[in-house]
């Protein structure tokens, strides 16, 4: 008897595609969304925040020319402008990320769904991110 529900419980495994469990992850840089969603933490001299950018986000007056980006730090509201520079840390491979996955760095937590990063802070601040555009917490 026993065998008879060994054989159609390996082949159902065999099937069945094995699905990513969420992970909390705590890296310097992030990808998400196929890598139209890039997140990166700042060094400590700029605030020990995040700095965020995606397909969604567009140049305008507030970015100056430069490429756009939202920011959060750990405590106030987000702030989208531009920025011509890189203030985070050096890293080979950014961490890709997964919907469900968070991702944690110093009082701010994202999260990804099926198509945005969420992002808040201590203060209950933040941003959501998609490839097709954001919104403000």
């Amino acid at each position: 008897m026993l065998r008879f529900l060994v054989v159609p419980a390996a082949a159902l495994a065999v099937l069945v595609p094995a699905v990513a469990e969420a992970k909390t992850v705590r890296s310097k840089v992030v990808q998400a969304d196929g890598g139209h969603i890039t997140c990166y933490a700042t060094v400590p001299v700029e605030g020990r925040g995040i700095v965020c950018s995606s397909d969604g986000l567009k140049a305008g007056p507030k970015t100056h020319g430069l490429d756009p980006f939202l920011s959060l730090k750990p405590h106030g509201r987000a702030v989208f402008g531009g920025r011509g520079d890189y203030g985070g840390y050096t890293v080979k491979r950014p961490t890709k990320l997964i919907p469900g996955d968070r991702w944690l760095w110093h009082g701010i937590a994202c999260t990804l769904g099926h198509d945005a990063l969420s992002c808040r802070n201590l203060d209950g601040r933040g941003f959501i991110l998609g490839s097709s555009g954001y919104s403000m917490l």
